[in-house]
């Protein structure tokens, strides 16, 4: 959830700054995760060392970050986490983790939070046979729940997310009710992108029309835990509750019950942040504006060889969508406002010619200048890199629906009058907190 650390203040609004900056410290892992869009396993070659590590945390305090989340890899692999938790808690900045939970011993959390280590997020694909086929891992399910008690032992707000996907969305109410039981405060949704390992993986990716049955499902989920905190007799605001990630449902029927945290004014998708707000910091000393686009493209600089404070003024790579305005689709869209955000691809549904015909999703990808229907396709695994991700077409099945059978049809969605109803934008994404 948005934590008050990282919530916009009208002084943020004058200039960019990283108010939230998620740093891979070690490419290094104890897990070899089948859909990890980075990749990890072993550490980078160059990662930074502990000097270069808390010279990176020193510039991010000059400018004017609030909040830092450790991820990796694994990030309390490396020995010097805590000195670097500690120096950023020190200088202001709340420090949180993300991880997938394997190693998140009694010892471990304890340290974490003496370091100063405020919350930590602690993945979680769904139930034991899902998630520890994502994870690779037998046990790491198991694990993972004993990490959230760990945690919660000593002290630490815990959080959790799920990669959403074919193998896991059958199961997400089972999912939510497992974490509401283990004490997680947050549970957090996004789709497995077509990055890293993924990316080898297409047939785990949601088609389109599945993902509007995810979000509606997301949504009765959010009102069963209403009711829930309601017959516990717990505040709203302090209740167990879904938020949706980076990549998932933009202005739809349930996006002020998915996006708005608990106890505060409505709130709806305000455009992709990256290298306005937010700043991501790979463990060789690349920077981006977000942690979940793809390195080649998007790097900035790197600090080993220019002062981050200059990679953030200066490099168009990180201010690309500072300028970012409208976002001109084909045809019968017009144009479509996205307050910012980056226009790699929206599902949406129009209506359809045929008056007698149900809408249908479209799937909008960059380089697709028609109106491209059908199920989303990796062209090809995504080359051994972290980070990288592949190119999807739109294909179209001889009936013009996307995906197959009668769902992609009767179960996507209900007629809009001509007004775009439901937007989910299929770009890459990173860690959630």
């Amino acid at each position: 959830m948005n934590s008050p650390a990282r919530a916009l203040r009208p002084d943020d609004l004058r200039q960019p700054r990283p108010i939230y900056v998620v740093w891979e410290t070690t490419l290094r892992c104890d897990h070899e995760c089948a859909h990890c869009g980075s990749r990890a396993g072993d550490a980078r070659p160059d990662e930074l060392n502990t000097e270069e590590l808390l010279e990176v945390a020193d510039a991010l305090v000059r400018l004017g970050s609030r909040e830092v989340t450790l991820i990796g890899g694994e990030a309390y692999l490396r020995g010097d986490c805590y000195r670097l938790i500690e120096h950023m808690t020190k200088a202001g900045i709340r420090v949180t983790m993300q991880t997938g939970g394997r190693g998140l011993t009694q010892d471990r959390c304890r340290k974490l939070r003496e370091a100063g280590l405020a919350a930590i997020g602690v993945s979680v694909d769904g139930p034991e046979a899902a998630h520890d086929t994502l994870r690779a891992s037998p046990g790491s399910h198991a694990a993972a729940l004993k990490g959230i008690r760990n945690a919660r032992e000593a002290g630490m707000l815990v959080t959790s997310n799920s990669q959403i996907n074919r193998l896991n969305k059958d199961v997400l109410r089972e999912t939510a009710e497992l974490l509401a039981d283990a004490g997680v405060a947050v549970w957090r949704a996004q789709m497995t992108a077509p990055m890293g390992r993924a990316a080898d993986r297409p047939d785990w990716l949601l088609e389109p029309y599945m993902v509007l049955e995810v979000i509606d499902t997301l949504a009765d989920i959010q009102r069963w835990c209403q009711q829930r905190a309601a017959d516990r007799g717990i505040a709203w605001e302090r209740a167990f509750h879904v938020r949706l990630g980076n990549n998932l449902g933009y202005f739809g029927p349930h996006e002020q019950l998915l996006r708005t945290r608990p106890g505060s004014p409505d709130s709806y998708w305000q455009g992709c942040s990256a290298g306005k707000f937010v700043m991501g910091i790979e463990s060789d000393g690349t920077i981006k504006g977000c942690p979940s686009l793809p390195t080649a493209p998007y790097t900035g600089g790197n600090v080993k060889t220019a002062a981050l404070e200059d990679i953030w003024n200066d490099a168009p790579e990180i201010a690309f969508a500072r300028e970012r305005g409208t976002f001109r689709a084909v045809g019968f869209l017009q144009v479509l406002l996205l307050r910012g955000g980056v226009p790699r691809g929206l599902l949406v549904h129009r209506p359809q010619r045929d008056r007698q015909a149900r809408q249908q999703p479209l799937l909008l990808l960059p380089g697709v200048a028609d109106e491209a229907q059908g199920a989303a396709r990796a062209r090809g695994p995504a080359p051994g890199r972290p980070r990288r991700s592949v190119r999807l077409r739109a294909v179209r099945d001889r009936r013009g629906a996307v995906g197959r059978g009668p769902a992609a049809h009767d179960g996507a969605a209900a007629r809009a009058g001509g007004v775009i109803r439901r937007a989910v934008r299929t770009c890459p994404m990173g860690h959630v907190r």
